[in-house]
């Protein structure tokens, strides 16, 4: 077997146990504590009868839990199989189906559209609420996850053909369809997303893009390649974020333009002291008015040139410049 991305965590452990690998809100997770909890999560999954090429519907927002049962797919072999947390009903009930998931991990946020759901999806044979009280017939991530030792990765069952992760699309034109992409695939678009972005070694990027959007499980990965830190943001705020660029010493930005916008328009941005910040990206559509969000940002870096702005948003025309 040739090792799966579930490999890129455990070497990220075994490199810099202790530097942090996901900030969220008060919690704060070193690489040693991350591996360990995710190799528990895999036992608890194992222990439920999950496997290789078993599908995962993951129903959470950007928070710890997420990247933590997404590396838990990884070295499992399962497929991750994240889905927009604001899916209604109906949404949640069609891809699950289509996947045939054989789990499915949700949080409060979106837990009346998953259990609406759920008496129409006899295949799955696990459910289980990454919150304090799960409903009847769920079990939570925290019971899997229990504990402080760390079991070790499951046997090494994972090889780069398998399929990693599975994205849905958005459904705007008909029905979401499902993407999969194997364990090669995934960890070649995180190397070159990395060396786009010139991202460096010990990098701290903001985790707004969704973690069930390749935009989003592409930074998770790079940070991880890169011993670097992921602060999550669960919701979108300008404020908030602003907060979290200045507070966490954010280095990378890896955004959509209309984000961008609402950052270095926002009142308090001005007073934000954003000079940790040496790479801006973007995706998802053409900066049309990049020169005037860049035109915003030499003020807090007091005199230093503004960052270097990188473009991915097509292979059309991948470019840097200042």
């Amino acid at each position: 077997m040739t090792p799966g991305v579930g490999r890129i965590l455990t070497v990220a452990a075994e490199r810099y146990p202790d530097r942090e690998a996901v900030v969220d809100g008060a919690r704060r997770t070193s690489y040693r504590a991350l591996d360990a909890r995710v190799n528990r999560v895999a036992r608890g999954l194992r222990d439920l009868g999950i496997g290789r090429g078993d599908h995962v519907a993951l129903l959470l927002k950007n928070r710890e839990e997420h990247v933590v049962v997404y590396w838990a797919c990884q070295k499992l072999g399962a497929v991750a199989t994240p889905l927009s947390w604001r899916y209604a009903e109906a949404e949640v009930r069609f891809c699950v189906e289509d996947a045939e998931a054989a789990a499915v991990v949700f949080e409060p946020a979106c837990g009346a559209a998953a259990l609406a759901a759920r008496p129409a999806l006899p295949g799955v044979r696990a459910w289980i609420h990454a919150g304090a009280e799960p409903p009847a017939g769920s079990t939570t991530l925290e019971a899997l996850a229990a504990g402080d030792e760390d079991p070790g990765p499951p046997p090494a069952v994972v090889d780069e053909s398998d399929t990693s992760i599975m994205l849905y699309t958005s459904g705007t034109t008909g029905r979401p369809k499902g993407v999969p992409r194997s364990h090669r695939a995934e960890a070649s678009a995180a190397i070159a997303h990395a060396v786009q972005s010139r991202n460096a070694l010990g990098e701290r990027t903001l985790g707004v893009m969704p973690l069930y959007h390749t935009m989003g499980v592409r930074s998770m990965i790079a940070m991880a390649m890169l011993s670097g830190t992921l602060v999550c943001l669960p919701d979108w705020s300008p404020a908030a974020a602003a907060r979290l660029i200045q507070d966490e010493r954010i280095t990378a930005l890896y955004l959509v333009p209309t984000l961008y916008h609402d950052l270095v328009h926002h009142e308090r941005f001005r007073e934000t002291d954003v000079s940790s910040v040496r790479k801006i990206g973007f995706a998802g559509a053409s900066m049309t008015d990049g020169g005037r969000v860049l035109r915003q940002w030499p003020p807090p870096h007091r005199g230093r040139p503004a960052p270097p702005q990188t473009c991915d948003a097509c292979a059309r025309h991948p470019r840097q410049r200042r």
